[in-house]
């Protein structure tokens, strides 16, 4: 076995290589959890009918966790708010139900369902279906149109190339 003067020293422990490299050994991943189970009950919590309650876990690991509490289907912004805890209290950073937001968040947080169909339910969708459908098919009708005009073209100057005799 070859030395290599770039290598690690064989010494160095699987922990102090992976903090090295970016890695991450177990326990390490198992302090980036701590305690979540406590902050998803508090969440659960603030808004006792919820329906699901997501995080996303931040990198690298922040003293505050912003939750996402849905007490609807996932279709409707409105049913939708946020907490922030701080992660090692559990005490509430920031609430922010959806009639706290601003004009501007609103309406961009019902851009998404509204142009879906989500907004509307099952009326919505099926508009946005035929919608969808229609688009379609205007694209379909366009390049119909325009092969039908090209090889109309293509057809018009090989007459007249036959009667001119080019």
């Amino acid at each position: 076995m070859r030395h290599h003067p770039q290598s690690q020293p064989a010494a160095q422990s699987l922990a102090e290589r992976n903090r090295n490299s970016g890695q991450r050994t177990g326990a390490e991943h198992g302090a980036r959890f701590d305690g979540l189970e406590k902050l998803f009950a508090r969440a659960g919590q603030q808004v006792p009918d919820f329906t699901t309650i997501s995080l996303r876990l931040p990198n690298p690991p922040a003293n505050a966790l912003t939750f996402t509490i849905d007490r609807g289907n996932g279709g409707r912004p409105d049913l939708r708010s946020q907490l922030t805890l701080d992660r090692a209290t559990g005490e509430i950073v920031r609430w922010e139900t959806f009639s706290s937001y601003n004009s501007g968040r609103r309406l961009h947080a019902w851009a998404r369902f509204t142009h879906t169909g989500e907004a509307g339910g099952l009326l919505g969708q099926t508009i946005a279906v035929i919608a969808s459908a229609g688009a379609a098919l205007l694209v379909f009708t366009g390049l119909s149109l325009g092969v039908r005009r090209f090889l109309a073209w293509k057809e018009r100057r090989v007459k007249v190339r036959a009667t001119t005799g080019s």
